[in-house]
């Protein structure tokens, strides 16, 4: 028990490490269909930019990582506050 936030704040890092190195190399694709053009018509830019955007699984990664690194934070602060 006492390992465990170190454990997390490990995951939490890799996550966040392969998050990044994922988003670098697969996310860099999907982001040129955004870009908006003087030359585009008022309506086109308004249907891009209403479009939905989702998390990807690269960023999905990273906000757990940095959930992970939270969490072991917080858990190593509640331990130095609260002797049980």
């Amino acid at each position: 028990m006492i390992a465990v936030p170190w454990y997390l704040f490990a995951v939490g890092l890799l996550l966040l490490i392969l998050g990044a190195i994922s988003g670098a190399i697969f996310g860099s694709n999907r982001s040129s269909a955004k870009w908006i053009d003087p030359r585009m018509s008022d309506r086109e830019i308004k249907k891009r930019l209403e479009e939905q955007s989702s998390v990807g699984f690269s960023g999905f990664l990273v906000y757990l990582g940095l959930a992970c690194l939270l969490v072991s934070a917080v858990w190593r602060l509640l331990r130095l506050f609260i002797r049980v």
